[in-house]
């Protein structure tokens, strides 16, 4: 029989478990929306966009004024998704700082995008390696090797010399009232400079049009739009259109290239019986006699390392100049501020010379103009109290 005793221990027992399901509840609300709180105080702003492609009809040719479109309705941090690739974008000095100074190992990394995986050997050049043991080492290496005191001022007169023949040039042109391009002259210079700093020995007419060709299809192919960028299952996008295949042959004129270019310069520089003079020399030499180092270079190191320092150097060098100069012509008040620095630091002196640059501090601002660049992150908490996840 049941007692009345255990129907009252019974009916206490069902209302106190009904009291700890209540406030059970209670919690999980008062959670709820503590997180939902904070979720929506750390949450980056993000334009709204369309399933699957996200916030990529958002951005047109001129992907620049976009941005800068919507980081004004959205603010200088805001959050894209292209494709399946979320992006931020930052638009402000102080969180430019914030993410490039304070957090800057976070973000030291830069996406890899297909065509840096089929043009650099896989990601085992210098720019667009992963950041990690190899790249620390391979940054080592070009400060203590490439990039070294010595290399610098071995390459002094012959930047003074290409500088000299390129004023030289113009003044010969403009003496007669001649009208001549800037870019093709910048060009010209850049190539000449990069490739004689690099092989340590100038290239024929026919060559040096051949690498401005695939240095352009460089420049065109690291901007093309890859289905499998943005949606990595969709690869077989780009090889049923023949994108993939393009930058195959494309790769492979480079490959041999370079290969012909180490084999000439090897066999040049037995004839000569000289070595360690040029970005090339160093970079066979660690190869070869070097088992210090804790990376090992193969060829294909020194070839995506090669390729990058011709393509590179030759493209952004010639693209700072092209661009600085159309800036300047386009606003004459800069322009002549420049100048009167110049002219009063340089005193009058036919060249101006590596002292005289120390005191340009204008001229600087003007070649330093900001670069944007795109750099790939790990979590990271910011100070202006956002989070940002991998």
């Amino acid at each position: 029989m049941i007692t009345l005793g255990r129907l009252i221990r019974t009916a206490e027992q069902q209302k106190l478990d009904m009291m700890l399901s209540v406030l059970l509840g209670i919690l999980l609300v008062l959670l709820y929306y503590s997180l939902s709180g904070r979720s929506k105080k750390t949450a980056i702003p993000s334009p709204s966009g369309f399933p699957l492609i996200g916030n990529l009809h958002q951005l047109s040719l001129t992907p620049h004024r976009s941005l800068c479109k919507l980081s004004k309705k959205h603010g200088p941090l805001m959050l894209l998704h292209l494709g399946r690739i979320q992006t931020v974008v930052v638009s402000s000095a102080e969180l430019a700082h914030e993410f490039m100074r304070i957090h800057d190992l976070c973000f030291a990394s830069r996406p890899r995008v297909k065509a840096s995986k089929f043009l650099l050997y896989d990601g085992k050049d210098l720019a667009f390696a992963p950041y990690g043991e190899y790249w620390r080492q391979l940054k080592k290496l070009s400060i203590t090797q490439l990039l070294s005191s010595k290399m610098v001022q071995s390459f002094a007169r012959l930047l003074e010399r290409e500088v000299a023949q390129l004023v030289q040039s113009i003044s010969y042109v403009a003496s007669d009232g001649g009208v001549f391009s800037l870019s093709e002259v910048f060009n010209w210079f850049t190539n000449a400079l990069v490739c004689k700093a690099v092989l340590n020995s100038s290239i024929s007419d026919e060559k040096k049009k051949l690498l401005a060709e695939l240095i352009h299809m460089n420049s065109v192919y690291f901007v093309m739009v890859f289905a499998e960028d943005y949606f990595p299952s969709l690869r077989w996008m780009d090889v049923l259109l023949g994108l993939e295949g393009k930058l195959k042959r494309h790769h492979k004129k480079w490959d041999a290239v370079l290969d012909a270019m180490i084999e000439e310069h090897i066999s040049s520089s037995e004839e000569r019986g000289s070595k360690g003079i040029s970005f090339l020399d160093v970079l066979l030499d660690v190869q070869k006699n070097d088992f210090s180092s804790e990376i090992h270079l193969t060829k294909e190191h020194v070839k995506a390392n090669l390729l990058v320092m011709i393509a590179a150097g030759t493209d952004t060098s010639f693209a700072v100049l092209d661009w600085t100069m159309v800036e300047l012509v386009r606003n004459p008040n800069l322009m002549r501020k420049a100048q009167e620095e110049i002219r009063e630091i340089a005193q009058g002196e036919a060249t101006v010379r590596e002292e005289h640059l120390s005191k340009m501090h204008y001229l600087k601002a003007v070649i330093k103009n900001p670069f944007a660049c795109i750099h790939r992150f790990h979590c990271c908490f910011l100070e202006s109290a956002y989070k940002i996840a991998r």
